[in-house]
C-alpha cells in the first residue's frame, strides 16, 4: 500500500492529477465555485519525504512540552482483496493516550467540556485518503452510504462504508474540495478502506487515490467554545469565516477546517500539513488555555473514549463489525435512501423498507448500588444482557450460554466507559434486540464471566449521536403484521378486498427519524 510518507514522487503525482482535474473543469466551464479549496492548498507544495519526521516532531512536542503519554498502536493489516496479492505490513501509529490535567477529570468534567466549554485532541494517528480525477464523485458515491454525487466543494458529511452485504466497516467524515474528495477514517480501518478503494478502480475509471495520513496532522475541537478558539488563533481570520455545520473551509495559508467534531456535540476537525503541525497545535492549545476555564481542556485518547461512549458514537471492532449494519448502529443520518446503488445498498434498503431490523444500539447505565464499579471493565465487555420482563428467573449457566427462559440473550455489551461516573455509575454501549421491547428506561440484567452470580441490573438510555426509527417501530410492524395474518385466517369467509383493507389499516404505524445536528 502506497503511503504519503513513502517518497515525494507519489505526492507530486497526486498534486499534478488534482491540478489537471481542476484545469479541465475550468476549461469546460463546469468548475464548482467554493473558494480556494484545493488539495495543494491543504497539503502544501513542500516535499513530503520527511512526513513521518514531521509527525514525530509533533509527538515530541506533545510529550515534552505538554506532558502527553504517547503510545505506539499496531493495527493489523487486512487480508488481501485478491488471493494472489501479498499481504501488506501491519500499520504502526503513535497515539496520545492522555494529558496530565491539573486535577483528575471526572465524567462530569468531560460532560461539562462538551456541553459548555471546549476540548482539543490530537487525532493525527487516524487515516486520511484523497480521491482525485473526473470520476471521483461517482466513484465515492458508489462505495459509501451518504449521497456524495450532488455535493459541492465546501460540503462535508458523515458517512459509512459497508461490505457488499451491508455490514459496517467504518464511520467516516467526507469533505469535498474543488479538485478532490477527502475521506477521514479510523486508524484501524485505513488499510482496509484504501485496499477496497484501490481494488474497485477499473482501467477506464478516471480516479486516483492517495494515503495522506503521514502528510496531514488532524486535530479535533469539541464543545460550544470551539469557534472562539479557532477565531482567536493567528491562523484564522474572523468568526464569520468559519464554516457552517457540515461545511469545510480553508484555514490559514495551508489547512482545512471542517465543521464536524466526530461526536454529537458541536465542534471542528482541523487538518494541517505536518510541516506546520507543531505551530498549529500550539496556536490551538494557546486558544484553549486562554479561555481560563475549567471546561477548557486538552483531551487524550482515554478522555475521548469516555465522551464517545457517553454520546453513543459507534467505533470499529466494537459497534462497527461484520455482525452489524449502520441502521442497527443507529446511524440513519449517514444513509441516503434515494441515492441509488452503492456497495451494501440492497441489504440496507430491504431492512429499511420492510422493517427488518433485529437489534439497535443503546446506552446502558449501571448505578453505584448495583456493584458495577467493583467489577473490571473487561468483565462487563461482551457480557450478555437480558431484558427484565423477558428474562424472569433464569439459570445463570444457561444465561451465560445465551439461553433465557428457553430463548436467547436479548443483547450484549460492546463498549465500557473507562472512567467511573460522578455518582459512581458506569456507562456502556450495547446492542439490544428490538423484539425484547428495548426502550429508554428498560431494565436489563447483565450476565457474564467475572460478574456476580445474580448478574448486575442496569437501565437502557438513549444516546445523543443516535438517529433511529421510532422506538419499537420495526418490532411493532412485525407484531402487527402477525396479528393481521392470524385475524384474517380466522375470518376466512370475508372477501379478499376486505382482508386487504384491514391489513393495510393495521400496518399504519408512525415512523420518524430523529434530527441529527
Amino acid at each position: 500500500m502506497a503511503t504519503a510518507g513513502g517518497g515525494s514522487d507519489s505526492m507530486q503525482d497526486l498534486l499534478k492529477a488534482a491540478a489537471a482535474t481542476r484545469e479541465q473543469l475550468q476549461a469546460s466551464g463546469t468548475t464548482r465555485d467554493a473558494g480556494a479549496l484545493t488539495l495543494a492548498g491543504i497539503v502544501g507544495q513542500k516535499d513530503t519525504a520527511d512526513c513521518a519526521a514531521g509527525l514525530q516532531a509533533l509527538r515530541g512536542v506533545l510529550a515534552e512540552e505538554y506532558g502527553a503519554d504517547v503510545q505506539d498502536d499496531v493495527y493489523a493489516a487486512p487480508e488481501p482483496a485478491f488471493k494472489m496479492l501479498p499481504k501488506s505490513a501491519d500499520r504502526t501509529a503513535q497515539r496520545v493516550a492522555s494529558f496530565p490535567p491539573a486535577a483528575p477529570m471526572t465524567v462530569g468534567d468531560l460532560q461539562h467540556v462538551a456541553a459548555r466549554g471546549v476540548g482539543l485532541a490530537d487525532f493525527s494517528h487516524g487515516g486520511i485518503i484523497a480521491v482525485t480525477g473526473d470520476d471521483r464523485y461517482r466513484f465515492v458515491n458508489g462505495l459509501c452510504t451518504s449521497k456524495v454525487l450532488d455535493a459541492k466543494p465546501g460540503q462535508a458529511m458523515a458517512s459509512c462504508f459497508t461490505t457488499k452485504t451491508g455490514r459496517s466497516v467504518d464511520l467516516t467524515t467526507i469533505a469535498v474540495l474543488d479538485d478532490s474528495i477527502l475521506i477521514l477514517c479510523s486508524a484501524g480501518r485505513l488499510q482496509r478502506l484504501y485496499q477496497t478503494l484501490d481494488a474497485l478502480i477499473f482501467p477506464k475509471d478516471n480516479v486516483a487515490i492517495q494515503d495522506l495520513s503521514l502528510a496531514l496532522a488532524r486535530f479535533q475541537l469539541v464543545g460550544p467554545q470551539a469557534a472562539s478558539v479557532l477565531s482567536t488563533t493567528p491562523c484564522s481570520a474572523s468568526p464569520a469565516a468559519l464554516p457552517a455545520p457540515f461545511q469545510a473551509a480553508a484555514w490559514g495559508n495551508a489547512g482545512l477546517v471542517i465543521h464536524i467534531s466526530g461526536l454529537a456535540s458541536s465542534g471542528y476537525t482541523v487538518l494541517v500539513p505536518v510541516s506546520s503541525a507543531v505551530a498549529a497545535w500550539k496556536h490551538l492549545a494557546w486558544g484553549v488555555t486562554e479561555l481560563d476555564s475549567a471546561a477548557a481542556r486538552l483531551l487524550g485518547g482515554r478522555d475521548w473514549e469516555v465522551l464517545r461512549v457517553l454520546e453513543g458514537v459507534p467505533a470499529p471492532d466494537k459497534e462497527l463489525t461484520l455482525d452489524h449494519n449502520p441502521l442497527e448502529a443507529a446511524l440513519y443520518h449517514t444513509v441516503s435512501f434515494d441515492k441509488g446503488c452503492y456497495v451494501g445498498q440492497e441489504t440496507i434498503a430491504r431492512l429499511h423498507t420492510y422493517g427488518g431490523l433485529k437489534q439497535q444500539l443503546w446506552g446502558v447505565i449501571f448505578a453505584k448500588e448495583t456493584g458495577a464499579t467493583a467489577v473490571s471493565a473487561s468483565a462487563l465487555l461482551e457480557a450478555k444482557m437480558f431484558v427484565a420482563q423477558t428474562a424472569g428467573a433464569f439459570d445463570r449457566e444457561e444465561a451465560a450460554d445465551g439461553v433465557s427462559g428457553g430463548g436467547r440473550a436479548d443483547g450484549r455489551i460492546t463498549s465500557v466507559m473507562e472512567l467511573e461516573g460522578d455518582g459512581g455509575e458506569v456507562r456502556c454501549l450495547g446492542y439490544v434486540r428490538i423484539k425484547s421491547g428495548a426502550a429508554a428506561g428498560t431494565v436489563v440484567t447483565v450476565i457474564g464471566a467475572g460478574l456476580p452470580d445474580e448478574g448486575i441490573a442496569g437501565q437502557l438510555c438513549d444516546i445523543p449521536y443516535a438517529t433511529r426509527a421510532v422506538t419499537l417501530c420495526s418490532c411493532a410492524f412485525w407484531c402487527t403484521e402477525q396479528r393481521a395474518r392470524a385475524h384474517v385466517r380466522e375470518r376466512g369467509s370475508e372477501s379478499a378486498k376486505e382482508r386487504k383493507s384491514e391489513r393495510a389499516r393495521e400496518r399504519e404505524i408512525p415512523y420518524t427519524l430523529n434530527s441529527h445536528a
